[in-house]
């Protein structure tokens, strides 16, 4: 069983551009390791038939 602990983060946008644009500077600010972690995260989660 894989474990995850996350920061619990909230912030409130004015519109789908400034959330859009908030994303963007949040990925550009970690390294390519940290965005492969991620991707890697995401691969591994299991998908559809898989979660029963």
């Amino acid at each position: 069983m894989i474990h995850f602990r996350m920061k619990k983060v909230g912030q409130v946008f004015h519109s789908f551009a400034e959330s859009d644009e908030a994303d963007r500077r949040y990925y550009q600010s970690l390294t390519p390791e940290q965005r492969m972690d991620i991707l890697r995260d995401l691969i591994q989660q299991p998908q559809g038939d898989e979660t029963k």
